[in-house]
């Protein structure tokens, strides 16, 4: 994550949604060419039909992204970690973050 100015304000129970929306945890995590690397198996959060104020701020700050989705899929807003919610998480975690290839 780039170093900037800018002020980030993410909560701890934030920090743990959006690894929580990716399935992030130390013991899914392998060594790989000397860097501790985990591979993201998810990539979205059912906060159904009422959505979450909270992950609507780390939407706000470009930490996740949301969509409602479609009743087939039970309706509600889905949230998604971003890129630069991918890039925070390494920072905070020291852990490099890969999305599983489809």
């Amino acid at each position: 994550m780039a170093v900037t100015n800018e002020t980030i304000m993410v909560t701890v129970e934030q920090l743990k949604d959006m690894k929580h929306t990716i399935g992030f945890s130390l013991d899914r995590c392998k060594k790989k060419k000397g860097q501790l690397t985990y591979t993201a198996f998810r990539n979205y959060f059912d906060a159904g039909k009422g959505g979450n104020t909270s992950l609507d701020l780390l939407v706000y700050q470009g930490f996740m992204t949301k969509k409602e989705v479609s009743e087939l899929w039970g309706g509600g807003i889905w949230y998604y970690v971003s890129q630069k919610g991918f890039e925070y998480i390494e920072a905070v975690t020291g852990v490099k973050i890969e999305e599983m290839e489809n």
